[in-house]
């Protein structure tokens, strides 16, 4: 099961940031805002929620050319990234596709120095056996910063 986990985590991917992470025009691309968080970088840890999430996979989430970069076990995801403001910093979102034609969408909050309340949700295709079995069609995911 831990492995299957890992996996699931670490296989995320797709390639490294072509054009600052993403493709005018794309459906799946939501369009940079004027705002940027750039050069944030944060150390963490990302763990599936529910029972799936027994083993956890650490990574750096970073915002760097109006991407979001998650990069991990020799991977790296990145998107163009969208700020909202709030009262206490800005929401961000990004969203990606990755194979099969599964996508993986990122939320959370930040004041520009850290970040809270980090999720992926990978939106998966029917079709590998193995993940079929053991994980529904959308898989919530948790960052957590280390300290």
């Amino acid at each position: 099961m831990s492995t299957t986990i890992i996996y699931l985590v670490s296989s995320l991917s797709v390639s490294v940031c072509p054009s600052a992470g993403y493709v005018p025009g794309s459906p799946m691309t939501i369009a940079p805002s004027e705002a940027s968080i750039d050069g944030l970088e944060v150390e963490g840890r990302i763990r599936a929620r529910g029972v799936a999430g027994l083993v956890s996979v650490p990574g750096t989430l970073s915002f760097r050319d109006g991407a979001l970069v998650w990069a991990a076990q020799d991977t790296i995801d990145c998107s163009a990234y969208n700020l909202t403001p709030a009262e206490d910093g800005y929401h961000f979102v990004a969203e990606y596709r990755i194979e099969n034609d599964e996508h993986v969408s990122w939320s959370g909050w930040t004041d520009g120095q850290a970040v809270r309340d980090v999720t992926a949700v990978w939106t998966r295709v029917e079709g590998d056996f193995i993940h079929d079995l053991l994980l529904p069609e959308q898989v919530t995911l948790h960052f957590r910063p280390d300290d």
